[in-house]
């Protein structure tokens, strides 16, 4: 006796899977010397905060901002301006 054809099954209703097209890569790729300077920035940001873990991301987006040109540099704190000299004529 002959087999049948199978039909292939039916779909279930819900969520389908749907292609998302790929990402544009960024406008301007990021200078590695633009990257370092934003580093020490943060860095430098850090120590003037007294050295306090916990606040790495908002170091790093002030000195993104200081370096892009968005935002006055941060104000020195009075224990920056402690280790600070200052020369008298």
């Amino acid at each position: 006796m002959p087999r049948a054809k199978k039909t292939p099954p039916t779909p279930l209703p819900g969520p389908q899977l749907v292609k998302k097209p790929a990402r544009k890569p960024s406008a301007q790729p990021v200078d590695p010397t633009v990257l370092t300077r934003i580093e020490q920035r943060a860095y430098v940001l850090f120590l003037e905060s007294g050295g306090v873990h916990g606040y790495a991301l908002d170091h790093w987006l002030a000195a993104e901002r200081e370096i892009a040109g968005t935002a006055s540099p941060a104000p020195v704190t009075r224990s920056a301006a402690r280790g600070a000299t200052r020369r008298v004529s």
